[in-house]
């Protein structure tokens, strides 16, 4: 018998179309590139801190502080990007009735409207 596909039999298949391993290929070498990009904004941001302290430049000091946190925050997202898409995937936002669903867990008041 043949049934007709809902959208919650779709999943992703990486292989299907012949571009994807370059597209994957382009988005490693972005990534790579931005990581490379966040470590010179790294050190710099090191460079001034240690030039604003030993110069008493708070103001260098301040923006090399910036550079640091900046260049880490943006490094863990871009690095781990492969990661928290699979986990953005995989979530169960919905579920049903019986074993809930991230949205559920987190708005109960979903759980009546549905």
């Amino acid at each position: 018998m043949n049934q007709a596909l809902s959208p919650s039999d779709l999943k992703p298949d990486y292989d299907y179309l012949p571009f994807n391993n370059t597209l994957s290929q382009i988005g490693s070498g972005i990534i790579g590139t931005v990581v490379i990009v966040m470590v010179i904004l790294f050190v710099v941001g090191c460079v001034m801190v240690v030039v604003g302290k030993m110069g008493d430049r708070g103001g260098m000091t301040k923006i090399g502080i910036g550079f640091i946190v900046f260049s880490l925050v943006i490094v863990a997202l871009v690095a781990n990007s492969g990661r928290l898409t699979e986990w953005a995937t995989t979530l169960d936002l919905f579920g049903d009735s019986e074993t809930g669903g991230a949205a559920l867990m987190l708005l109960p008041g979903v759980g009546r409207m549905l």
